[in-house]
């Protein structure tokens, strides 16, 4: 969040933020495959395997289960669909996902235990979960973690802003495939194209070729897959 400043944190001075949660004896983790400005700042920094954050979510949500850490009242008041989460992360034990992932399985139950018992935690992550294979899930795991640990809507946990412009309630559910690329026929989200097309769409010959291209705040020959 330091390179994005929040991100859809909504808390400008991110840094200055990170900071005051170590002055109030409190603990920022990081979990990133690169040192990162974040990492630097933070109490603790894990490295993970690239594009393993699926297999340490799971990991996460069943030893919470296993650990007796659910927070089932809060969480049945948010949500009457629980009844298959437990299901969800059956199989992905600490054990079992720690050697592919590269964190111990140690690791995993501490942070699981830290992160559970402290009086108050979030579960945050934004553009490195989310541009990855699976990466949509991981997504859906952070915020079923909150949900399950008691962590939504809560002071110290994951807060529902008051935007100016509500974004998410004028925006619709969203779509799938309305257009396809010109390429490979891959669909678009939302009206966007995934990113793995954006070479070949510029360096193919034909009708549709892209031969034009603006950026801005991005840098796609480091973050885009080719």
């Amino acid at each position: 969040p330091l390179a994005s400043n929040g991100s859809i944190m909504t808390a400008a001075n991110v840094r200055q933020k990170l900071k005051d949660i170590r002055k109030r004896d409190g603990k920022v983790v990081v979990i990133d495959p690169r040192r990162t400005e974040t990492a630097d700042i933070a109490d603790e920094h894990h490295f993970i395997r690239p594009g393993t954050d699926i297999l340490l979510l799971l990991a996460m949500l069943n030893e919470i289960y296993a650990q007796g850490f659910i927070k089932e009242s809060q969480a049945s008041a948010l949500s009457d669909e629980l009844t298959q989460v437990k299901d969800l992360a059956k199989g992905y034990t600490p054990d079992n996902v720690a050697p592919l992932i590269g964190i111990t399985s140690e690791e995993i139950k501490r942070l699981v235990k830290e992160y559970c018992e402290a009086p108050s935690a979030v579960l945050y992550g934004r553009m490195g979960v989310s541009v990855q294979e699976f990466g949509l899930l991981s997504q859906y795991l952070i915020m079923l973690i909150n949900l399950v640990t008691g962590r939504i809507d809560v002071e110290g946990g994951l807060m529902f802003p008051d935007p100016a412009v509500d974004i998410v309630n004028s925006s619709g559910p969203g779509y799938l495939g309305k257009r396809k690329t010109r390429v490979r026929q891959l669909p678009d989200f939302n009206g966007d194209f995934p990113v793995v097309a954006m070479s070949e769409e510029m360096l193919t010959p034909g009708e549709g070729q892209i031969k034009g291209f603006i950026n801005i705040a991005g840098n796609p020959v480091l973050s885009t897959p080719n």
